[in-house]
């Protein structure tokens, strides 16, 4: 029993002296005795496969042979992950309108080149099919040819504005400059729309400024002297677009499909609620206004990220979120009111533990909703799939399927 009782007060005395020496550490040594990190410990660094990786010491790391991982997260940080999974919410379309050529307002033009401002025409080549209808956009986003006459086997053709006096638009031939199609008036609920058309049952593809695009094209003179383009597109095309502009085939699959999801429920979100519906006639715009859009991509890996999360949309209490996003927080995201008016429950800012272990150069973007660089962090280094992503940047959301 004495044996015991000696082995008991033992550890008892090592445990107290350990807990002594801890709350005096001025130093720490990483991975070997020659990696020596010295002063007051608020900061801590691993040795990784990519070189010195910062980490937060209010957390547990492993240095396992796929990178760092975090052992411990649930200390009250991030969004509490996704409350609930596989529902359902309607979405309001199956296509987006996208404004890749638009007039705003003079100061949001000064970032735009001279050159850009200055293109009267918009000149489109059917890069995958046999020529061009033309027609209209009805309520259901749908191309509606004008009469069986109003087509052409002219791949490649291009938009101006009929006059400087009134709104008409006028399509013509690249080759002879002949007027294949008009109309004398359009507004932002009436744009002149072109179709292509394929072959051989191939999905055309529109080359416009030089890209390539899925969907058809609209035309508009809005009365303040510039020609507006609009690419009217299908939800999924559009997200790979988006997608492939906002992070590219670089980031872990996981990463790519979280931000297939946020793009995707922001796009939809917007379609009911966009601020440029009314004023311009599209949904979204494609650059950083809205989120930006390269139009068609042949990364197998983005499509098949995207194919994986098809038809998948945050939300919040049944309802789509305003799924907002950015390139890096600095360590943490802010709440909604910080940078905008309201206070939006979803939108609640989080301690990031995570994006240091891809990006240490400080805040870039907004900081409200999902840190791209963050995601990157938590697919790469932490075995995080796009849902612990979601549920960690949106607080109290869920994910479901949409319907019409």
């Amino acid at each position: 029993m004495k044996k015991y009782l000696h082995i008991l007060i033992f550890a008892v005395i090592f445990l107290l002296s350990m807990s002594f020496y801890a709350s005096a550490l001025q130093a720490i040594y990483v991975n070997d005795a020659e990696t020596r990190f010295e002063g007051e410990i608020t900061d801590a660094y691993a040795i990784g496969s990519d070189g010195v990786v910062k980490i937060s010491v209010g957390h547990a790391y492993a240095l396992t042979a796929s990178g760092l991982q975090l052992l411990n997260t649930d200390d009250g940080t991030g969004g509490g992950g996704l409350l609930y999974d596989d529902g359902t919410v309607q979405v309001a379309a199956d296509r987006v309108k996208v404004g890749l050529r638009y007039y705003y307002s003079d100061a949001r033009d000064k970032v735009m080149s001279a050159a850009y401002l200055s293109v009267e025409t918009a000149v489109l080549e059917n890069d995958v099919g046999r020529g061009f209808a033309f027609g209209s956009i009805d309520a259901e986003r749908r191309f509606v040819q004008a009469d069986e006459e109003a087509v052409t086997a002219e791949t490649s053709i291009y938009a101006r504005r009929l006059a400087e006096e009134g709104t008409g638009i006028g399509i013509y031939s690249s080759a002879t400059d002949e007027l294949l199609y008009s109309v004398d008036y359009s507004n932002s609920g009436s744009y002149l729309a072109v179709h292509p058309l394929s072959e051989d049952g191939a999905e055309p593809l529109t080359v416009f400024e030089p890209r390539r695009y899925y969907g058809d094209f609209c035309f508009a003179d809005l009365g303040n002297g510039k020609l507006t383009v609009v690419n009217v597109v299908d939800v999924e095309h559009y997200i790979m677009g988006v997608v492939a502009q906002e992070v590219g085939s670089s980031f872990p699959v996981e990463a790519i499909k979280a931000q297939a999801v946020a793009a995707r429920t922001y796009a939809m979100y917007c379609v009911a609620h966009s601020a440029y519906n009314v004023r311009c006639g599209f949904d979204v715009t494609g650059d950083t206004y809205s989120q930006a859009y390269i139009g068609y991509t042949d990364s197998q890996k983005i499509i098949s990220a995207m194919r994986e999360t098809e038809n998948q949309y945050l939300t919040y209490n049944g309802q789509l979120i305003e799924a907002v996003y950015f390139a890096a927080d600095g360590g943490s995201t802010l709440n909604s009111e910080d940078v905008w008016s309201s206070a939006i429950p979803y939108l609640r800012g989080v301690n990031d533990p995570y994006e240091s272990a891809v990006w240490t150069r400080g805040a870039l973007g907004h900081r409200v909703g999902m840190s791209q660089r963050g995601a990157q962090a938590m697919a790469q280094y932490f075995n995080k799939d796009y849902k612990d992503i979601l549920g960690f940047y949106y607080t109290k959301v869920g994910l479901s399927y949409g319907y019409r």
